[in-house]
């Protein structure tokens, strides 16, 4: 039996309700190695209506305090780069040192960022890296609702 990967939102694990699923597959290998729920609409709006509520507190929130959690959020990734080059590699298919040093351009707009809730939707095809950076947010302190992942195919961009 493959994982199940379902969406982010509000600091917890949402499985997803629409019933709708792709295959996630090892690109060197063609192995399906999870299954991935694609959001409705219902259930992108639910997401949407959390980091509108979130984004209330956090906008109040002291820069200083905004910052701590990007900072946090810095050194929780460098230290577990390995890892989130781990999942981009079986994901994407990329090799273990180029999703190591796409990581660390991610590690870039992390130095710059403070701001606004936000709700990420992945691409389709590699959405473990983009979870685990959510759990990565909720250890760094950031508050629930703040980001948000919502997986999901077309019909979810659209």
């Amino acid at each position: 039996m493959v994982a199940s990967i379902g969406h982010y939102v509000g600091n917890k694990l949402v499985a997803g309700r629409s019933g709708r699923t792709g295959d996630i597959t090892n690109p060197a290998t063609g192995e399906v190695t999870a299954e991935v729920a694609f959001a409705s609409e219902a259930e992108i709006d639910e997401a949407v209506q959390v980091a509108k509520k979130a984004q209330l507190a956090w906008a109040a929130t002291p820069p200083l305090r905004r910052q701590r959690v990007m900072f946090n959020l810095k050194f929780l990734i460098e230290k577990r780069i390995d890892d989130l080059a781990r999942h981009l590699s079986l994901e994407h298919g990329k090799t273990f040192d180029d999703a190591k040093g796409e990581v660390g351009r991610g590690l870039e707009v992390v130095e710059f960022a403070c701001g606004n809730a936000f709700i990420l939707k992945p691409s389709e095809r590699d959405p473990s890296c983009p979870m685990r950076l959510a759990e990565l947010f909720l250890e760094a302190g950031l508050p629930a609702g703040i980001f948000n992942v919502v997986n999901g195919d077309k019909e979810a961009v659209d």
